[in-house]
């Protein structure tokens, strides 16, 4: 997002200020790296003051976070401690993060010294000085109190400025500063606002083109005498525009209202000149939210609240463009391949368009092409253009790319591994003799004969390629002539990259592998370490507790079967794991495996923190089955799960899927997300979280149930934290829907469900799934086949 800042007309005028003077900087007070103190270092600091109020602005770097500013009536210098006798100290409490920044409760016709220092990422910069001191005036006929003007004069856009005309002595401008930013620095800059006849008569003047939610310092001169000073903040009751609200061509646009009714919202393209209006209808009103539709793809927007025609805030927005450019190498004379990044949101057919003719062909998108977020369009015409774009939910257009097909030659086709690839062609008149491939470009010359087999099968396999390379392919004829169009395949990643990769069958290489050993007990393991359990293994370890993961791992991932391909889960039995007392971990990982607890007795937890200062940055489950727990995860005391991520799982627990019950730990603090899932929990909550930490929840293309009275979400810490839920294509099947959390914090799209009496999930009939209780979640009514985990309904 572009900061607001950039919003509207262009201002200018800018002058030099009224004072401007060098700071210059004594010492170093860098408390944690002096070698890092230039990164904040202030300087320029100019101070405009009034009877009570002074504005100060400087120049600093854009990584500086907040400032402190302090004044006093005695000199100040590296000698004098911070908050010393005769001194005033502003934004210790983190408050001044803008520049200019007013600070107030000075005494009239007094002088003061100044000096400004900046925090930023742990660091603080020294203190800067000005080199003069600078005294406050005897009057301020903007504002006698201080307090700033109020804020029924104030809109997103314009600013209402009065002034006491009693004493009946003349003004001729006002000048306003606001805080401007660069590449590299933070400061401010002024602009002057010459009065009119009529301005000076009435006593008031509206400044007009300003840029919701910036702070403005105004001051009113009589030629270059200051005769006073206020401030404002422009006002801002619209949200940033999150990658949730993001669409295809949609953007959907929140606010605060604040008590006030917002009546139309605006946009306009970027480039543009004319705003479009359009009325909010009594439920978006309520909701404080509206979606615009119809927008074009990837374009820069900038929309606009209302009350009537004033402006309440403004924010900026790009639509969707989730399409790639098509590159050449993937194009061919009869196929196009085309790539997206669907960012976390679903997306579900294709269709492509040649040109000229006015109907699309539709083509859904299988699970693993949606998994690769690529696909291959083919049986197109030579030498035409194609537009070919991809929707998501609801037929929502997401993105759009064109590409013209090349000469009719032999097309290739293939797959790929992580280190091999298979590539192959239709059968053709035309004489092969050998290929050859390259990386980076098209290969000259066909360096490998093609034997009687792969001529036979016209398939070629080749091996020991490199992870996550595009290799360009092309046939050659006996003369050594390109038969074929150039085709290009790209290997998969290596997902252990980075890793030592240990090998365990049994369970005492799996507890020694926890404890931090090899696998046979005589060496030691630390760093990325990646467990490969074979295909066909099964490791039981469901009677006593595995133990505590060694500290001296950052990454630990649990992989089932090969890595090249996935291949049937081996079994890994557990009764209990936990993670080291002040471990610090980037990532633990369980792909594609069936994890057993105790069965019947499911007394305990997968995974159990208690009492221990343990991090967690990301914790994943892959392509996993769960069976036999209690609880997936259960947490409590001084414990961090910042990211906890399941996707393509099916897992079975007794009473809780998330459990923290303290709110002295910490689950999804940067995000929870569960997504292409079945959960069903016997009894209880699905998830329980009372934590104070904010927290965020993404459920997307799951089947849910809860037996026995359950819930599928309990915040009971929902008062004094910030809850984000989203919930989309969703199945539910429970009793209740949330308890102890605000409905205005759950955010849904397609989610239906049986005996749910919440708002937010759409009551389809008293039983969705077939037999979920006896783990058949196939959905009984078609219409909602095509949401909730697919692998019910293929």
């Amino acid at each position: 997002m572009k900061r607001l800042n950039k919003i509207g007309k262009t201002l200018v005028g800018l002058l030099l200020g009224l004072v401007v003077t060098t700071a210059c900087t004594d010492g170093n007070d860098w408390g944690i790296d002096s070698s890092k103190a230039a990164l904040f270092r202030v300087s320029n600091i100019s101070v405009t003051p009034s009877a009570q109020t002074a504005s100060v602005s400087w120049t600093a770097s854009k990584g500086a976070e907040y400032y402190v500013v302090e004044v006093s009536t005695s000199p100040l210098t590296e000698d004098v401690a911070q908050g010393a006798e005769g001194s005033l100290v502003f934004g210790e409490d983190k408050s001044i993060t803008t520049i200019p920044a007013t600070i107030k409760g000075l005494t009239k016709e007094t002088e003061y010294f100044i000096r400004v220092k900046a925090y930023g990422n742990g660091l603080q910069s020294a203190w800067a000085y000005r080199d003069n001191s600078f005294e406050t005036t005897e009057e301020n006929i903007l504002d006698e109190e201080g307090e700033g003007i109020a804020e029924e004069d104030i809109t997103g856009t314009s600013i209402r400025v009065a002034w006491d005309t009693s004493a009946g002595l003349p003004v001729t401008h006002l000048e306003y500063e606001y805080e401007t930013e660069t590449a590299s620095s933070r400061a401010s800059a002024k602009v002057t606002r010459v009065l009119t006849d009529e301005e000076k008569a009435a006593g008031e003047a509206i400044l007009t083109d300003l840029t919701p939610g910036v702070n403005y310092v105004i001051n009113i001169y009589n030629g270059d005498d200051l005769r006073g000073q206020t401030f404002a903040t422009t006002t801002q009751y619209m949200n940033e525009v999150a990658e949730s609200d993001l669409l295809g061509s949609d953007v959907t646009i929140h606010w605060d209202a604040r008590g006030r009714t917002m009546t139309h919202y605006g946009y306009l393209k970027d480039g543009e000149t004319e705003i479009t209006k359009v009325a909010l209808d009594e439920a978006a009103q309520s909701a404080s939210q509206v979606t615009v539709s119809g927008l074009e793809l990837g374009t820069l927007y900038t929309f606009y609240l209302y009350n009537e025609d004033a402006v309440y805030g403004a924010v900026q927005a790009t639509t969707e463009q989730i399409m790639n450019d098509i590159e050449d190498q993937y194009v061919t004379g009869s196929a196009i391949t085309v790539q997206w990044t669907a960012n976390d949101k679903t997306v579900t057919h294709l269709t492509y368009q040649a040109e000229g003719e006015d109907a699309e062909t539709e083509r859904a998108l299988t699970s693993e092409e949606i998994s690769a977020a690529t696909a291959t369009v083919t049986g197109l015409k030579a030498l035409t253009t194609y537009t070919i774009r991809i929707y998501g939910d609801n037929n929502v257009l997401r993105g759009m790319a064109t590409a013209t097909t090349k000469e009719n030659k032999i097309d290739l086709t293939g797959t790929t591994g992580i280190w091999s690839l298979t590539f192959s062609w239709d059968e053709t008149d035309v004489e092969v003799a050998s290929y050859g491939y390259a990386v980076g470009s098209e290969p000259e010359s066909g360096d490998y004969t093609l034997t009687e087999e792969q001529l036979a099968a016209r398939s070629v396999t080749i091996e020991g390629l490199e992870a996550s390379t595009a290799y360009t392919f092309m046939l050659f004829d006996a003369e050594g002539n390109k038969v074929s169009n150039p085709t290009t395949f790209t290997t998969k990643v290596n997902p252990l990259a980075g890793y030592e990769i240990v090998t365990i069958t049994d369970v005492s290489g799996l507890r020694n592998v926890v404890a931090g050993k090899t696998p046979d007990g005589a060496g030691t393991l630390s760093g990325n370490v990646a467990v490969i359990i074979p295909s066909g293994t099964s490791i039981e370890n469901q009677t006593s507790n595995l133990g505590d993961l060694s500290s001296n791992y950052t990454s630990f991932i649990f992989w089932g079967g090969d890595v090249e391909t996935q291949t049937e889960k081996p079994t890994l039995g557990l009764n209990q794991m936990s993670f080291a007392a002040d471990g610090k971990y980037d990532l633990i990982k369980f792909y594609n495996l069936n994890v057993i607890g105790k069965g019947a007795d499911a007394s305990a937890s997968f995974i159990y923190q208690n009492g221990v200062s343990t991090s967690v940055q990301k914790l994943e489950i892959e392509s996993c089955d769960f069976t036999g727990f209690r609880y997936y995860l259960r947490a409590a005391n001084a414990t961090l799960f910042e990211n906890v991520v399941i996707n393509n799982s099916y897992i079975v627990i007794r009473e809780s899927l998330i459990l923290n019950q303290t709110t002295t730990a910490a689950v999804g603090t940067g995000g929870m997300s569960i997504t292409n899932s079945t959960i069903s929990v016997e009894k209880g909550t699905v998830i329980r979280n009372d934590q104070t930490e904010p927290t965020s929840l993404l459920i997307d293309q799951c089947s849910i149930y809860s037996g026995g009275s359950g819930w599928i979400m309990r915040y009971e810490g929902y008062r004094s934290t910030t809850i984000n839920v989203t919930i989309t294509n969703t199945l539910i099947d429970a009793d209740e829907g949330n308890y102890n959390i605000r409905p205005d914090v759950i955010t849904t799209s397609n989610v239906y469900g049986s005996n749910s009496s919440k708002d937010w999930c759409t009551k389809t009939s008293d039983t969705i799934f077939q037999d979920p209780a006896n783990g058949d979640f196939t959905v009984k009514d078609a219409q909602y086949a095509i949401y909730g985990d697919q692998r019910w309904n293929k």
